[in-house]
């Protein structure tokens, strides 16, 4: 990561405290303050490790989901995944359609497949406290602002809360694009 300069942040350092980068009284900018603030304070990384504190609070939906199909509830999974990043990077409400090319499922599957995407979408970002949105921007500079890298961990955390080692172990979510591929 390239040095940045004390004229470069944007933010006055002496004035946030990493707490409030936490606690999310202090709204990071974007990737390039996330990089800078990790570059300033390693005390940063030891609150935001281990990365599965993030999702904790937040998976009860998915005992909701458990109960259907493994594949509608790893949609939902997959929208709150999506829908995490791409509030956090303001990117606005992600969609996917599961009608694809190479889909077998019946219209009734795909129908619940989509609903659930969108309800882990919807519930991702009433999750996004500025706080959330932090984490998230923080650990995508601390994984060298490779977002995909980070979008997968969210993934995998996901998938084991939700015990579905199968999914988690076999599959990794597509970046920027939406989806799911296959693990070589």
């Amino acid at each position: 990561m390239a040095d940045i300069a004390d004229d470069e942040l944007a933010v006055d350092k002496a004035s946030i405290s990493v707490d409030d980068i936490l606690d999310g009284i202090h709204v990071i900018g974007d990737l390039t303050e996330a990089a800078a603030i990790l570059a300033e304070s390693e005390s940063v990384l030891a609150v935001i490790e281990p990365f599965n504190a993030l999702v904790t609070p937040i998976v009860m939906i998915y005992h909701v989901l458990k109960d259907m199909d493994a594949n509608v509830s790893a949609a939902g999974r997959m929208g709150y995944s999506y829908g995490l990043m791409y509030r956090a990077l303001d990117m606005g409400q992600p969609t996917h359609d599961f009608h694809g090319p190479d889909s077998l499922d019946p219209e009734a599957t795909i129908q619940r497949k989509t609903t659930a995407f969108n309800e882990g979408a919807a519930e991702a970002a009433e999750s996004l406290t500025t706080a959330v949105r932090n984490r998230v921007l923080l650990r995508i500079a601390y994984n060298s602002n490779d977002a995909k890298r980070t979008i997968n961990e969210i993934w995998r955390v996901l998938c084991e809360k939700d015990d579905d080692d199968w999914y988690g172990s076999k599959f990794g979510l597509a970046w920027p694009d939406i989806g799911l591929e296959a693990k070589l």
